[in-house]
């Protein structure tokens, strides 16, 4: 949507709008890795804790819109229509769940397990 908004001989500092775009996209990229590893206990025990309900709703939405993108069984009209309204449902899936995700109720969940020991605010595996 915003590369219809810059105009295409566009250059700062010696560089194109795509290799801004590029960059800007690959520093969001390190940033979520590097947090991701920094948290990577709790992402794994969240990740085991879904619903196996939601992880198959998520891939039914994500199936309809790669066919809704691509035309597959839907008419190219009707696919785009389709793809992005798949699309937004996966975000309202998302946001719905990160906005009722509370990390004391996480944490409270995780420390009656018996595979895992909470000692000086970490919590290891055993």
């Amino acid at each position: 949507m915003l590369d219809s908004m810059v105009p295409s001989d566009f250059i700062f500092l010696g560089y194109s709008y795509d290799w801004w775009e590029d960059m800007v996209l690959l520093v969001i990229i390190i940033v979520m890795l590097g947090l991701l590893a920094y948290s990577w206990r709790y992402f794994w025990t969240v990740l085991k804790n879904i619903s196996r309900l939601l992880y198959l709703g998520v891939t039914v939405l994500v199936l309809i819109q790669y066919m809704g993108e691509n035309a597959i069984m839907f008419p190219y009209s009707l696919g785009i229509i389709i793809e992005e309204l798949a699309e937004n449902v996966i975000y309202i899936v998302a946001l719905i769940y990160l906005w009722t995700f509370t990390l004391a109720d996480f944490e409270s969940r995780l420390a009656n397990r018996p595979d895992f020991d909470v000692t000086r605010n970490n919590v290891t595996m055993q």
